[in-house]
């Protein structure tokens, strides 16, 4: 297959269930060699992209120089966060017939795999609290087989999550697939391998690490009927646990009624046509109601995410849809 090919095919894949993709949640990226990549254009859905759209073709080499650039110019936070921003636009290779790059480029081009991609797992999502917070066993040793595997707190998306990936990406790896947990914003998988079976054998990890945890069976909750009508007999507390739930926060409160106390619950799944939206407040009840001390975000990580140069771009994005 093409490389064109078999990115269309992950983001597929990837985006055939609403316990990994959310909305224009996740990112894709391809290496067709050292210096040029396939990434999911910022804004959009990995269920609608295919061979002739959604994505954008990336100079690697234009995007790590200017990185390093940013890095060592001594600028503060803020002007380095206009930098990246501007940095994801201009390593298009071709902006006038593509769009955005993910603001996520970062990571997928300091990350030395051909094959990187990232999605909001709700099992990764639990599965990273229960091993940091609570040290409790997650039956890693089903995916230490094949790939090293690193837990991250949470990192602001976009340019200062890229640091904490260059780390890793130097360190010294033993196997040929990386698996990364990221506290409040699911998982990175990254492989020089076959991406479908790491794909898969990551499922049979989820569907394990769940049902050892939970009395509903994974493929239960994946079932969006049975997920929306779980998540409506919860009430959300308004508190935002990953980044998407900012960012979408608006979309979120058109597929949802006020409930008791001033929380929130999803609307008759009939009247919901914003599919993505409903399935991240979906995703968000279901940690809220099973997981009840996973830890939100804090009002200041709030303020910068919705501040960041790269989410605003996004969202414009996201809007126009």
């Amino acid at each position: 297959m093409k490389d064109i090919e078999v990115f269309a095919s992950i983001c597929k894949k990837i985006s055939s269930s609403p316990l990994w993709i959310q909305g224009p949640g996740g990112n894709v990226s391809v290496k067709m060699d050292d210096s040029k990549m396939i990434v999911k254009a910022s804004g959009s859905e990995l269920a609608e992209v295919n061979e002739t759209k959604g994505y954008a073709y990336v100079s690697r080499n234009y995007f790590l120089d200017g990185w390093k650039k940013i890095k060592s110019s001594g600028k503060t936070v803020v002007e380095s966060e206009v930098a990246y921003s501007s940095l994801v636009y201009l390593s298009n290779e071709d902006t006038k017939s593509y769009p955005r790059p993910s603001m996520e480029l970062g990571f997928h081009a300091i990350l030395d795999f051909k094959y990187v991609f990232h999605f909001h797992s709700l099992a990764s999502l639990v599965a990273c609290y229960y091993y940091t917070e609570k040290q409790s066993d997650i039956l890693l040793e089903i995916l230490k087989n094949d790939s090293d595997i690193f837990f991250e707190p949470f990192h602001m998306p976009g340019f200062r999550i890229c640091e904490p990936m260059e780390t890793i990406s130097s360190s010294s790896l033993e196997k040929d697939s990386i698996i990364i947990f990221l506290a409040n914003h699911g998982v990175i998988l990254a492989t020089n391998s076959t991406p479908f079976y790491f794909i898969e054998n990551f499922q049979k990890w989820e569907e394990a690490f769940w049902d050892k945890n939970f009395e509903i069976p994974y493929k239960k909750m994946n079932e969006r009927k049975f997920l929306y009508e779980f998540a409506s007999l919860e009430l959300v507390d308004g508190k935002e646990l990953f980044p998407d739930s900012v960012i979408l926060a608006d979309r979120i409160k058109k597929v949802t009624n006020p409930g008791l106390e001033g929380g929130l619950k999803l609307k008759a799944s009939y009247e919901i046509k914003d599919k993505g939206a409903a399935d991240l407040f979906a995703i968000h009840s279901v940690i809220k109601r099973l997981v009840p001390d996973f830890p939100s975000l804090s009002q200041e990580s709030i303020q910068e995410l919705i501040s960041l140069p790269t989410e605003i771009a996004r969202k414009k994005l996201v809007d126009k849809k």
